[in-house]
């Protein structure tokens, strides 16, 4: 799921299929979007890139563990396949558990292969990509991370679910991984999270991961402690 254009419309892909949606928050209703180039899977997720030749569009892992890849350019509504893209090195398959995350405010994207602790570096301004800190647990299941500012500092960590009850730590400025650390229950699909905003009294700055899996309890993750 992502915006095409700036009337904030978006495309959804379907699973296995190259067929794809486009909703409109104003009708509030779907139509037809243009076809992927190749099957999408369970295991999809999208980067939309910020920095190089490409900055812009959408880059979308196709997922099933494949490294199919495709791009979607929001100025002709269209999806390609990269061509010589990546420039050097090779994308590993993207496999259950799989996602993908800015580093900082730089061009690094560090991407999650997922059925693994492997994990990959792309450089958006150069295309290439090149193997990433081995995470401190295997990612084996939903796929979920979430982008955590330390408060009153510049720094920040991304919290990202491995298996059951296990979540692993990266920090932003050294691009290296903790953990891993324990959740109060043990999480599956259905995960999500957001950080708690500075009026949330001693939670404040912390991130509420709702842990899914048909576990009613939350989990409140502090990035200083």
């Amino acid at each position: 799921l992502f915006p095409y254009t700036t009337l904030f419309r978006s495309v959804v892909a379907a699973g296995i299929t190259v067929d794809t949606a486009v909703f409109d928050p104003l009708e509030f209703q779907f139509s037809y979007g243009p076809q992927l180039t190749s099957v999408a899977y369970s295991t999809s997720f999208n980067f939309t890139l910020t920095h190089g030749p490409h900055a812009g569009k959408t880059l979308v892992f196709l997922g099933g563990n494949t490294a199919n890849l495709n791009f979607y350019d929001p100025a002709t509504n269209a999806f390609s396949a990269p061509v010589g893209w990546p420039t050097s090195g090779t994308l590993n398959n993207i496999a259950q558990g799989a996602g993908a995350f800015r580093i900082g405010n730089s061009d690094l994207v560090l991407i999650i292969n997922g059925n693994s602790a492997t994990t990959q570096i792309l450089n958006q301004s150069t295309g290439a990509i090149a193997a990433g800190p081995a995470l401190p647990c295997s990612v084996l299941s939903a796929g979920f991370n979430l982008r955590v500012p330390v408060p009153n500092t510049s720094d920040v960590r991304q919290l990202i679910f491995c298996d059951g009850n296990q979540f692993a730590v990266f920090d932003h400025a050294s691009q290296t991984f903790s953990g891993p650390i324990s959740s109060v229950a043990g999480a599956g699909p259905g995960i999500q999270g957001f950080v708690l905003p500075s009026a949330s009294g001693g939670n404040a700055g912390s991130a509420m991961v709702v842990l899914g899996n048909s576990e009613p309890t939350l989990y409140i993750f502090n990035p200083v402690t």
